[in-house]
Protein backbone atom coordinates (compact mmCIF):
# COMPACT_ATOMS: atom_id res chain seq x y z
CA UNK A 1 0.00 0.00 0.00
CA UNK A 2 3.07 2.10 0.21
CA UNK A 3 4.66 3.80 -3.42
CA UNK A 4 8.30 2.83 -4.30
CA UNK A 5 9.44 4.45 -7.33
CA UNK A 6 11.47 2.57 -10.00
CA UNK A 7 13.49 4.68 -12.89
CA UNK A 8 15.44 2.33 -15.74
CA UNK A 9 17.90 4.42 -18.06
CA UNK A 10 20.45 3.89 -20.70
CA UNK A 11 22.52 6.66 -21.06
CA UNK A 12 25.05 7.90 -23.80
CA UNK A 13 27.29 6.38 -24.84
CA UNK A 14 30.77 6.74 -26.77
CA UNK A 15 34.11 7.54 -25.57
CA UNK A 16 34.34 11.61 -26.50
CA UNK A 17 34.26 14.74 -25.00
CA UNK A 18 31.04 15.15 -25.76
CA UNK A 19 29.57 11.68 -25.29
CA UNK A 20 31.22 12.24 -21.94
CA UNK A 21 29.27 15.44 -21.30
CA UNK A 22 26.23 14.26 -22.74
CA UNK A 23 26.26 11.48 -20.97
CA UNK A 24 27.04 14.16 -17.19
CA UNK A 25 24.04 15.99 -18.04
CA UNK A 26 21.40 13.09 -18.83
CA UNK A 27 22.88 11.94 -15.11
CA UNK A 28 22.35 15.51 -13.74
CA UNK A 29 18.51 15.71 -15.17
CA UNK A 30 17.72 12.09 -14.13
CA UNK A 31 19.34 12.94 -10.38
CA UNK A 32 16.89 17.08 -11.00
CA UNK A 33 14.02 15.25 -11.82
CA UNK A 34 14.26 12.33 -8.77
CA UNK A 35 14.97 15.19 -6.63
CA UNK A 36 11.82 17.06 -7.15
CA UNK A 37 9.23 13.58 -7.86
CA UNK A 38 10.67 11.38 -5.67
CA UNK A 39 12.67 13.19 -2.84
CA UNK A 40 10.58 11.56 -0.10
CA UNK A 41 10.15 7.98 -1.79
CA UNK A 42 11.79 4.97 -1.65
CA UNK A 43 13.26 4.04 -4.67
CA UNK A 44 15.22 1.60 -6.94
CA UNK A 45 17.00 3.00 -9.96
CA UNK A 46 18.53 0.55 -12.78
CA UNK A 47 20.14 0.99 -16.33
CA UNK A 48 23.17 1.19 -19.01
CA UNK A 49 25.44 4.23 -17.23
CA UNK A 50 27.67 4.20 -19.70
CA UNK A 51 29.69 5.36 -16.89
CA UNK A 52 32.74 3.00 -16.20
CA UNK A 53 32.98 2.14 -12.01
CA UNK A 54 36.31 0.82 -12.88
CA UNK A 55 37.88 3.97 -14.11
CA UNK A 56 38.88 6.34 -10.79
CA UNK A 57 37.38 9.61 -12.68
CA UNK A 58 34.07 7.50 -13.74
CA UNK A 59 33.64 6.61 -10.11
CA UNK A 60 33.79 10.45 -8.97
CA UNK A 61 30.55 10.28 -11.34
CA UNK A 62 28.60 7.86 -9.49
CA UNK A 63 29.83 8.32 -6.16
CA UNK A 64 28.44 12.17 -6.36
CA UNK A 65 24.98 10.65 -7.84
CA UNK A 66 24.74 8.37 -5.10
CA UNK A 67 25.54 11.15 -2.30
CA UNK A 68 23.37 13.32 -3.79
CA UNK A 69 20.28 11.17 -3.93
CA UNK A 70 21.36 9.11 -0.74
CA UNK A 71 21.31 5.84 -2.43
CA UNK A 72 22.88 2.47 -2.15
CA UNK A 73 24.53 0.22 -5.07
CA UNK A 74 24.54 -3.35 -5.44
CA UNK A 75 28.06 -4.46 -5.68
CA UNK A 76 27.81 -7.36 -8.36
CA UNK A 77 31.22 -6.98 -9.75
CA UNK A 78 32.62 -9.71 -7.02
CA UNK A 79 30.34 -11.75 -10.21
CA UNK A 80 32.05 -9.93 -13.23
CA UNK A 81 32.91 -12.47 -15.98
CA UNK A 82 36.82 -10.53 -16.13
CA UNK A 83 35.23 -7.23 -17.08
CA UNK A 84 37.43 -3.88 -17.99
CA UNK A 85 34.29 -1.85 -17.41
CA UNK A 86 31.39 -1.91 -15.51
CA UNK A 87 28.73 0.09 -16.79
CA UNK A 88 25.44 -0.97 -15.74
CA UNK A 89 23.96 -0.14 -12.29
CA UNK A 90 21.69 -1.16 -9.10
CA UNK A 91 21.03 1.71 -6.85
CA UNK A 92 18.37 2.00 -4.34
CA UNK A 93 17.02 3.83 -1.70
CA UNK A 94 15.00 3.16 1.45
CA UNK A 95 12.45 6.07 3.11
CA UNK A 96 11.41 6.91 6.61
CA UNK A 97 8.33 4.35 5.84
CA UNK A 98 9.93 2.07 4.11
CA UNK A 99 12.51 -0.54 4.57
CA UNK A 100 14.65 -1.89 1.07
CA UNK A 101 16.74 -5.10 2.18
CA UNK A 102 18.84 -6.35 -0.72
CA UNK A 103 18.52 -10.23 -0.37
CA UNK A 104 20.78 -11.77 -3.59
CA UNK A 105 22.72 -10.18 -6.65
CA UNK A 106 25.11 -11.10 -9.34
CA UNK A 107 24.69 -12.14 -12.47
CA UNK A 108 21.66 -13.71 -14.41
CA UNK A 109 23.86 -16.92 -16.26
CA UNK A 110 20.72 -18.05 -18.17
CA UNK A 111 20.72 -14.69 -19.60
CA UNK A 112 24.30 -14.61 -20.95
CA UNK A 113 25.34 -14.02 -24.23
CA UNK A 114 21.66 -11.87 -25.01
CA UNK A 115 23.46 -8.29 -24.91
CA UNK A 116 26.77 -6.72 -24.99
CA UNK A 117 26.36 -6.67 -20.91
CA UNK A 118 26.39 -8.93 -18.42
CA UNK A 119 22.79 -9.34 -17.19
CA UNK A 120 22.68 -8.03 -13.98
CA UNK A 121 19.75 -8.56 -11.35
CA UNK A 122 18.86 -7.90 -7.70
CA UNK A 123 16.31 -9.64 -5.44
CA UNK A 124 15.00 -7.09 -2.91
CA UNK A 125 12.94 -7.10 0.11
CA UNK A 126 10.46 -4.44 0.50
CA UNK A 127 8.41 -3.49 3.63
CA UNK A 128 7.18 -1.25 5.81
CA UNK A 129 9.14 -0.19 8.97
Amino acid sequence: GERVDFYNTHLDAGKSKKDIRVREEQLQNLEDYIQLNSSSYPLIITGDMNINLLDHSSREIIDGFMNNLNLQMVDWSANTLNETAVLDYIFYRESDIIEIFLVDSGINQELLGLSDHPPIEALFDIRKK
